[in-house]
C-alpha cells in the first residue's frame, strides 16, 4: 500500500490539487491531507475542492489545538525530562504556538 501525506493544502495551487484529485480517483493510494480551516477562502482552489470532496467518500478529522497539559506531556517526552521540570518551557511553547 502507498500512503501520501500532504501538508498545508490551503496553499496548494490548482495544478497540484488536480494531481491530488487524479491520484485519488485513479489509484489505490491512501491520501492524507492537512490544512488550516481558518486559512481557506471558499473561492480558493482548495476551498472549491473541499466542497467537491464532501460529496465523495472522504473522512475528515478535526484536530483542535493542544492544551497546556498536552504540550507539557509532549515536550516532557521529547526532552526525556519530568513534566514538573518542563512546565515553564511548556508554557512558553504553548504561548508561542497557540497549541499548534
Amino acid at each position: 500500500p502507498v500512503v501520501i501525506f500532504l501538508e498545508d493544502l490551503q496553499w496548494a495551487d490548482e495544478a497540484s490539487l488536480n494531481l491530488m484529485r487524479n491520484l485519488a480517483q485513479r489509484s489505490s493510494a491512501l491520501i492524507i491531507g492537512s490544512y488550516r480551516e481558518d486559512e481557506v477562502p471558499p473561492d480558493s482552489a482548495f476551498g472549491k475542492l473541499l466542497i467537491e470532496v464532501n460529496a465523495l467518500n472522504v473522512f475528515q478529522i478535526r484536530v483542535p489545538p493542544l492544551d497546556l497539559s498536552a504540550v507539557n506531556i509532549l515536550v516532557s517526552y521529547a526532552l526525556r525530562m519530568s513534566q514538573r521540570l518542563i512546565r515553564p518551557l511548556a508554557d512558553v511553547v504553548l504561548r508561542k504556538t497557540d497549541g499548534n
